[in-house]
């Protein structure tokens, strides 16, 4: 329903904000508090929950936040709250690394999170994230190419690489453009 939300910080706790929007203040469930200061104008990426009792709004600082507890939701036995300890705890990158390595230990040494609840994480979701990190590859490697033909050295080729987001992309025409986007503004 909503996407993002951008509004003044009225409050924060170690779970919850509360964000000034046009004169309404919209109560936001957020993995532990980082960052986050009172007055300050911020960007929140939602999800909004419809069940028979509750409506819920949760907050997240980036889109890869967002798809992650998304994800995280869908997994049998894990809810809104488990999820949201996860990312309370680790970084996107950390829990898909985390999958992709089948590292039960990992989710289960959170609170909570039981050894079976962590197995059901890694069944569930493994090869959604192989298949995505296969697809991150390939784009790598052909942004690469591309690069390389257009006469860019591989230090030009690795600092580029290092400023743009390859999880952000699903195919090589977007990813291109904006590497060229930063040929220009580094001037090589």
């Amino acid at each position: 329903m909503f996407n993002y939300l951008t509004g003044k910080v009225i409050s924060v706790n170690q779970n919850h904000l509360v964000l000034d929007v046009n004169n309404i203040g919209y109560d936001i469930e957020i993995p532990l508090s980082k960052n986050i200061i009172i007055d300050s104008i911020i960007t929140i990426y939602t999800y909004f929950q419809i069940k028979e009792t509750s409506l819920s709004i949760y907050g997240f600082n980036n889109i890869d936040d967002k798809d992650t507890f998304i994800n995280l939701i869908s997994v049998k036995g894990l809810g809104p709250k488990g999820a949201l300890k996860i990312l309370s705890s680790y970084t996107s990158n950390e829990i898909i690394d985390a999958i992709n390595n089948q590292d039960i230990k990992f989710f289960s040494q959170i609170h909570s999170i039981g050894i079976k609840t962590a197995q059901q994480i890694i069944m569930d979701l493994e090869k959604k994230y192989k298949k995505k990190n296969a697809n991150n590859n390939s784009l790598l490697k052909e942004l690469k190419d591309s690069l390389k033909n257009l006469g860019c050295s591989e230090d030009e080729i690795t600092s580029i690489i290092d400023n743009l987001d390859i999880n952000c992309y699903l195919d090589i025409d977007d990813l291109l453009i904006d590497a060229l986007k930063l040929i220009k503004k580094m001037d090589f």
